[in-house]
């Protein structure tokens, strides 16, 4: 979290350089540590590092420019989605933000909620809902909530019908963030 703010007044390591070197791509296009497609262990980057999209999966990029740029809300993970045909199963598209603190983590959560409303209202007939998961990333002996926007593939859908349409309804999602998120300026 420091780090995050810190390098945008400082010039960051490449991410192009032996940090990126700390990651992999899998056959699947996961990119983590291991280049695997279990594993959800990756090096945390920075934007204000060259080469930071580059390990940013690319069905999650504009995403992750809206909120790490565009917002300057720290995103600590990201995933494009990923159908695992072996075994007939798939992560879903989602963005994960690490509030700095309670007002912004309030702010974010009232953003979120009004995205998530706005999607399930206008997108009835799309493969997906849009969702809004709450967790916690462990800092040494620190607890730090998360704030995860997903968009959830419906129960009674396939995974098939989820990829054909993620990257239109990932558009979809992004105008309406545009359109949505709160304005007001957050306490930082």
């Amino acid at each position: 979290m420091h780090r995050w703010d810190f390098f945008k007044r400082r010039e960051a390591p490449s991410a192009r350089g032996k940090m990126r070197l700390a990651t992999r791509t899998s056959q699947s296009g996961n990119i983590n540590i291991d280049g695997t497609n279990a594993s959800s262990l990756s090096t945390m980057f920075l934007p204000s590092q060259d080469g930071f999209f580059d390990v940013i999966e690319p069905g999650v990029r504009d995403l992750v420019k809206f909120f790490a740029i565009d917002l300057d809300l720290i995103t600590y993970t990201s995933c494009e989605g990923h159908f695992y045909r072996d075994r007939g199963c798939g992560d879903e598209r989602h963005v994960g933000l690490l509030p700095r603190n309670d007002t912004e983590q309030s702010s974010i959560w009232s953003g979120l909620v009004k995205i998530t409303t706005a999607w399930n209202t206008r997108c009835v007939n799309t493969p997906m809902i849009a969702g809004v998961m709450e967790g916690a990333v462990r800092d040494d002996l620190a607890l730090l909530p998360t704030l995860d926007l997903y968009l959830c593939r419906r129960p009674d859908l396939t995974w098939d019908s989820y990829f054909a349409m993620i990257d239109a309804a990932t558009d979809e999602l992004l105008g309406i963030l545009k359109s949505t998120w709160p304005r007001e300026p957050i306490d930082k």
